[in-house]
């Protein structure tokens, strides 16, 4: 991300991070606290498996041979796996793209990540979109990481897809979130 700022010369950015995404803007705020402005982080969690809970070898085991699989096998264990899902259109083609070895090497790493022993030394002023009938993320963990963070709760009544299945909810209170962040930022 800061990368691409770079790129693009720009100096400070507002990371916007859901789900999966929110370690992304928090990382990027823990390492670059001169080149983050703020951060709004949606349907996310400083922690998304249980304390006691480590991933399991054998899921390690099966991303690093997928990736000696044949692509054309890959691609048909994507389509088997998306048949097993109810996802919109757009979505499902989008996940139809990935590669079921990346997928499975990124939950692996989402499950070991914890910041709650660091999200609180934050400095960027933060804003949390809450989906507070989330069924991936649950609404307690969210909460706890706004209030680590000390965001501004945006709550939206919806669950973990709202902004694929209804962008219409959704956006609107995205752009709350991150006009109080942008607002918070130039004060």
């Amino acid at each position: 991300m800061i990368a691409l700022a770079d790129v693009l010369d720009v100096d400070r950015v507002i990371p916007v991070g859901y789900s999966m995404g929110g370690p992304v803007a928090l990382l990027a705020a823990r390492r670059h606290p001169d080149r983050v402005a703020g951060i709004v982080l949606c349907a996310t969690s400083a922690r998304f498996s249980d304390d006691d809970s480590t991933p399991s070898p054998l899921s390690g085991m099966v991303g690093a041979t997928l990736r000696f699989t044949l692509p054309a096998v890959r691609e048909q264990m994507m389509a088997a796996m998306l048949r097993q899902v109810d996802l919109p259109p757009l979505l499902r083609e989008e996940a139809r793209r990935h590669d079921p070895a990346a997928l499975i090497e990124a939950t692996n790493a989402v499950r070991r990540f914890d910041a709650r022993s660091w999200a609180g030394s934050l400095e960027p002023p933060a804003s949390s979109v809450v989906t507070t009938r989330d069924r991936l993320v649950s609404p307690k963990r969210q909460f706890e990481l706004a209030r680590l963070t000390r965001a501004t709760i945006h709550p939206i009544e919806a669950d973990h897809e709202v902004a694929a299945r209804r962008p219409d909810l959704f956006l609107p209170v995205l752009l709350e979130a991150a006009r109080a962040v942008a607002s918070a930022a130039a004060a």
